[in-house]
C-alpha cells in the first residue's frame, strides 16, 4: 500500500470534525476558521482511501455559485493534492 502525505495538520478544534463516524456532517464556525481546507482534505482522504471500483465514486465540493467553489476551493485542492502520484489537476470548465 501506497502511503501519501498530504502537508495539512488541523488545528485542535477541528479534529471532532475528521475524526467523526457519521456519513454527513456541517460546521458552524467564523471566518477564517478553515472550513474550506478541512473540507478539501476531507475529500481528497475520502477519494484516496475509498476501494469501491463500482460504481466509480465521486465527490463534490458545494458553494453559492460556480465562480466562488472554483475561487475559494480549486487552489486548495491543486495543492494539497499535488503530492498524489499520478494526478494531473486540470482547471474546470
Amino acid at each position: 500500500m501506497l502511503e501519501i502525505e498530504i502537508p495539512y495538520k488541523p488545528r485542535p478544534q477541528f479534529e471532532p470534525f475528521h475524526d467523526r463516524t457519521e456519513r454527513f456532517s456541517k460546521i458552524v464556525a467564523h471566518r477564517r476558521f478553515g472550513k474550506t481546507v478541512g473540507c478539501i482534505d476531507e475529500l481528497i482522504k475520502a477519494a484516496t482511501t475509498n476501494s469501491r471500483k463500482f460504481p466509480v465514486p465521486r465527490y463534490s465540493y458545494i458553494a453559492p455559485t460556480y465562480t466562488q467553489a472554483k475561487d475559494i476551493a480549486w487552489s486548495y485542492l491543486k495543492f494539497y493534492s499535488a503530492k498524489i502520484p499520478g494526478i494531473e489537476a486540470k482547471d474546470p470548465i
